[in-house]
């Protein structure tokens, strides 16, 4: 079974290197085919820190630091805090539902724009992008899966691939610096988890490395392309369970 969450994290974490975002999602996604969620997120979030560190620390240059820490940080912090006091009176597989109903549409008109030239970037002080981000915060502080509608909020700002990775980066290095902290702090990650972590990091360095070539050598279009399309899959992933259930 090691072998098995090896090529299962090797897909997700090639696909976050190349575009950003994506590995946590596809790990839970296909991992909990084998395994319990939670014996993988002790393992799945401190291996996406230390990718999201990397790319981070290793293209700082191109992070819109000014726009995540003016707008987009405060924005979903807020609506992580009215999301966690929304939790006692919302139904968590309604939301995941509503959540992959929205992302699945936002990425089909996103496809269509790209696809038939029709592409209109907001403005990076766009009150629609703004809203996007205030809804991933409320969805991460109710069911813990804003990502895909905050990785929409970015990709509407209209920034450049480099840009969008690299700040995607620094989003995942605080949201998922909390939780490791929680994790260590709680005892979820105990020595056998540190263990299997550790095993899995090679794996993720050779994912690293392939997603650094595939970032470089992909166009502007084409990024834009995969975004949408993984942004389609998100969805997929977070409606398909709850309408076979």
């Amino acid at each position: 079974m090691t072998f098995v969450l090896a090529g299962i994290l090797f897909i997700a974490f090639g696909v976050q290197a190349t575009a950003g975002f994506g590995s946590v999602l596809l790990s839970l996604a296909l991992g909990t085919l084998f395994w319990p969620i939670t014996e993988l997120l002790p393992i799945v979030v401190p291996l996406s820190l230390m990718l999201s560190t990397y790319i981070g620390v290793r293209h700082w240059r191109h992070i819109e630091f000014r726009l995540l820490l003016r707008s987009v940080l405060p924005l979903m912090g807020a609506g992580v805090l009215v999301g966690v006091m929304l939790t006692p009176h919302a139904s968590p597989q309604a939301l995941r539902l509503l959540l992959g109903v929205i992302v699945s549409a936002a990425a089909a008109r996103g496809l269509y724009s790209l696809f038939t030239g029709k592409v209109v970037i907001a403005k990076r002080g766009g009150i629609a992008a703004y809203i996007w981000v205030a809804f991933a915060g409320v969805v991460h502080g109710l069911i813990a899966t804003g990502g895909p509608a905050l990785v929409y909020a970015i990709e509407a700002m209209g920034l450049g691939k480099n840009s969008f990775r690299s700040s995607l980066a620094f989003v995942w290095i605080v949201l998922n610096g909390i939780l490791v902290a929680r994790y260590i702090a709680t005892g979820a990650l105990d020595g056998p988890q540190v263990g299997r972590f550790g095993m899995m990091v090679p794996v993720v360095l050779a994912s690293t490395l392939l997603g650094e070539v595939l970032h470089s050598r992909v166009s502007e279009k084409v990024f834009r392309a995969v975004v949408f399309l993984l942004l389609a899959v998100a969805g997929m992933l977070l409606c398909v369970p709850l309408l076979l259930g």
